[in-house]
């Protein structure tokens, strides 16, 4: 398979990863961190246009932009009520990362965006580690099969650079964690 061909699996497995997240949400009672979300959908969007600066169309980060801008809304109203003080200091983090952002090359913004998004990550890992099945599971595979797909459809090689590898490699090492923490089993469920 060619690399266009990966890229447009990681979009249609991207894209398509949001359809069993919102029936969690509709039907399962999923509740969205709120800050995890936020973070997500500031950093996708910003990641996204400086891949897009540097030459690179990630099909699958403008799949996460579209998605995790609905998610967010809905936490927003919706997700986990109240804000911790753990999504205050996780907020305070990422955005002194974007604000290092405006001071930074575009690399070096990269990697500071990326630093945001996974600071922003640690309330949802924190969730699912105390909660496992919190988070819809077959969402999780789709988002970490379109993940793979994502990282194959890099340019040979050659072309790897932090424009282009670096946005998508820390994103499946998130979206790893992730998966396999959703698939852990929930042995209060199991005592039941």
């Amino acid at each position: 398979m060619s690399s266009l061909h990966f890229a447009l699996w990681a979009f249609v497995f991207s894209v398509g990863s949001y359809i069993p997240y919102w029936i969690g949400i509709i039907f399962q009672g999923v509740r969205p961190q709120k800050a995890t979300w936020i973070i997500w959908t500031m950093s996708d969007s910003i990641i996204f246009g400086a891949m897009y600066s540097q030459g690179y169309f990630a099909t699958q980060m403008l799949a996460y932009v579209i998605g995790a801008a609905t998610i967010m809304t809905y936490a927003l109203f919706r997700g986990t009520p109240g804000w911790t003080f753990e999504d205050k200091v996780v907020l305070a983090g990422a955005g002194a990362a974007l604000i290092g952002w405006f001071f930074s090359s575009a690399n070096a913004a990269l990697v500071l965006i990326l630093t945001a998004t996974c600071i922003g990550t640690w309330p949802t890992i924190r969730n699912l580690a105390e909660h496992p099945g919190s988070e819809p599971r077959i969402a999780w595979t789709m988002i970490w099969i379109g993940g793979i797909c994502g990282l194959l459809a890099i340019v040979p090689l050659t072309k790897w650079n932090i424009a282009s590898a670096l946005g998508p490699a820390v994103f499946f090492a998130i979206q790893t964690i992730i998966f396999f923490l959703s698939w852990r089993p929930n042995h209060a469920e199991a005592r039941v």
